[in-house]
C-alpha cells in the first residue's frame, strides 16, 4: 500500500510542478541545426556550452546555434563514428569522453583535438570491444568504460591501457554510477543486473556485491536498466523497463515499487524517466 501512495505522490508532483510554474519550452531539431533528432546524452561544460550526443553526431549548443562534430567533417581531426552511445565530461581536465559504436573517443576541449581508441587484435592493453555503451569519470579521475560484449574496464590515459574489472555476467555494461560514498554501481541486464563496487580510501576495490532484480508476479529477472540514481537521502533507485526499484537498506535487496493497477502500470512505462526528475525535484526516497 505504501508503494502505491509513493508512486501516486510522484505523479502528482509532476503535474504540480508543471502547472504551478510558468514553464516555456523551445523546440530544437534538425531544422535548427541539430545533427539528428534523437538525442541520447546531454552534458554542460564549465563555460556553459551544452553538448548533445545523438544517433548521428556530437553537437555543441551556445544558446543560439549548434556546432556539429561528425565523421564527415573534412580533415583528420574529427569524430570517427557518429553514433554516440555515451557522453561524460571530466571538468578538471576539460575532457569530453565519447562512447560510440566504433571506439572510445577523447575530445580535449582546450585544444579541440579528437583521439579515438580502438580494439587492436594483437594488443591486450587495447579497447577489448569497439562498441562502448557507458563511460564514467570517478572521484579519483579514473575513466570507467563499459562495453557491449566484453564487460567493464578502467582506462589509464597516460599508459594508453585498458584494465578489466572482473564482474561475472556483466558482459553488457549499460550504466555506471558513483554514489556519495564513493561506491561505483554497474547496471546490466539478463545474465546480471546491478553490482556495487566498494573501494577503500585510495580507490582499490575491496568488495563487489551483486544484486538480482525480480519482477513481481513474473519469472522475469534482471530487466533492462535505464538508469541508476541516488536521492538526497542517499537511497539508491534503479529504473528499468519493468518498473522502478529501490534498495532496501535493511535487507540490502532491491524492491520493485510495483503498481497493481495494470492500466496505470502500462502508462507509467513511458513516464519512468519523469519519476527520476521528480525524485530530484522533491528530494524524497
Amino acid at each position: 500500500m505504501r508503494q502505491k501512495f509513493f508512486l501516486v505522490f510522484l505523479l502528482s508532483a509532476v503535474f504540480y510542478h508543471s502547472y504551478s510554474q510558468s514553464i516555456k519550452f523551445a523546440h530544437y531539431n534538425d531544422n535548427n541545426g541539430l545533427s539528428h533528432n534523437s538525442v541520447r546524452h546531454i552534458v554542460q561544460d564549465k563555460k556553459g556550452f551544452m553538448w548533445f550526443g545523438t544517433f548521428s553526431g556530437l553537437n555543441r549548443f551556445d544558446g543560439y546555434q549548434f556546432k556539429n562534430y561528425m565523421s564527415s567533417t573534412p580533415g583528420k581531426n574529427k569524430l570517427y563514428n557518429d553514433d554516440i552511445t555515451a557522453l561524460e565530461l571530466d571538468e578538471a581536465s576539460n575532457h569530453l569522453w565519447i562512447g560510440t559504436r566504433k571506439g572510445l573517443t577523447l575530445f580535449k576541449m582546450d585544444t579541440h583535438v579528437f583521439t579515438t581508441f580502438f580494439h587492436k587484435k594483437d594488443d591486450p592493453n587495447s579497447l577489448p570491444d569497439d562498441e562502448v555503451r557507458s563511460v564514467y569519470v570517478d572521484k579519483f579521475k579514473r575513466v570507467w568504460v563499459g562495453t557491449k560484449t566484453k564487460g567493464m574496464y578502467l582506462f589509464f590515459l597516460n599508459e594508453n591501457r585498458f584494465e578489466r574489472i572482473k564482474l561475472k555476467g556483466f558482459d553488457y555494461v549499460k550504466e555506471i554510477f558513483e554514489d556519495k560514498k564513493g561506491n561505483v554501481w554497474i547496471g546490466s541486464y539478463e545474465n546480471s543486473s546491478v553490482a556495487k563496487i566498494t573501494m577503500d580510501a585510495k580507490g582499490a576495490i575491496v568488495r563487489i556485491t551483486n544484486y538480482t532484480l525480480s519482477v513481481p508476479y513474473s519469472n522475469i529477472k534482471n530487466p533492462y536498466i535505464n538508469f541508476i540514481y541516488e536521492d538526497a537521502k542517499q537511497d539508491i533507485f534503479v529504473g528499468t523497463r519493468e518498473g522502478l526499484y529501490k534498495l532496501d537498506k535493511t535487507t540490502n535487496q532491491f524492491v520493485n515499487l510495483y503498481i497493481e493497477n495494470k492500466q496505470v502500470r502500462g502508462a507509467l512505462g513511458s513516464l519512468i524517466f519523469y519519476l527520476l526528475l521528480v525524485l530530484q525535484m522533491v528530494n524524497i526516497g
